[in-house]
């Protein structure tokens, strides 16, 4: 209920002319699907090269802030969080352009620096394990927009982020044992990949 009030304010607000000119922020708030993976690289003993794919379907919200500096061009910062037994964070910051198609229907294109990490958790027999993993990379995110009025709208689009997995720890616990080491660069994947689809509410201010 506390939610869909704080909405009909930000409507009324809107519709109201209260906000009399937007001071060139956006704030991007929805939920997303992520279809994390991690790619190993080998070679075989027959010489050829190959390639391990795990992924894992994971669902989870996320928030967009962009500041417009003029000529359509703005910097941005997104941050997403995944879940399905475990945790993932994907965050982008970069520069984007955003171009006009129609009134209230814009496109926006994004490239920038990826950053984030992962928690994932599971058990073997008595045994507690949990690996974390940081990651650095870089992105791109392609997101619609379609607006209501000038200040509240819709979007929707896809961000994906490749990463290399830079540090890790790797933990156990067995009753009241606990252990922790960090993870060689043998355990990490070789490369990470996001591919986040979003949706949500679009707050220009």
């Amino acid at each position: 209920m506390k939610k869909i009030t704080i909405l009909l304010c930000l409507l009324f607000l809107s519709s109201s002319g209260l906000f009399a000119r937007n001071i060139g922020l956006n704030i991007d708030i929805g939920a997303q699907y992520n279809n994390h993976q991690l790619h190993e690289f080998q070679t075989g003993i027959n010489g050829f090269n190959v390639h391990h794919i795990l992924s894992k379907h994971m669902g989870g919200f996320h928030l967009d802030i962009s500041y417009v500096l003029g000529k359509n061009w703005s910097i941005f910062l997104d941050t997403a969080f995944s879940f399905n037994k475990t945790f993932v964070n994907d965050s982008l910051l970069g520069f984007g352009y955003t171009f006009p198609v129609k009134r209230y229907f814009d496109i926006f294109f994004g490239l920038g620096f990826g950053f984030g990490g992962s928690l994932f958790s599971y058990k073997l027999a008595a045994t507690s394990v949990s690996d974390t993993a940081a990651y650095i990379g870089a992105g791109f995110e392609l997101k619609g927009l379609l607006m209501f009025s000038d200040h509240v709208g819709f979007y929707f689009g896809v961000q994906d982020n490749m990463y290399a997995a830079v540090s890790g720890k790797h933990k156990t616990v067995t009753g009241n044992v606990k252990t922790e080491v960090s993870r060689s660069k043998s355990d990490l994947p070789d490369m990470v990949n996001s591919l986040l689809l979003k949706a949500g509410l679009r707050i220009a201010l």
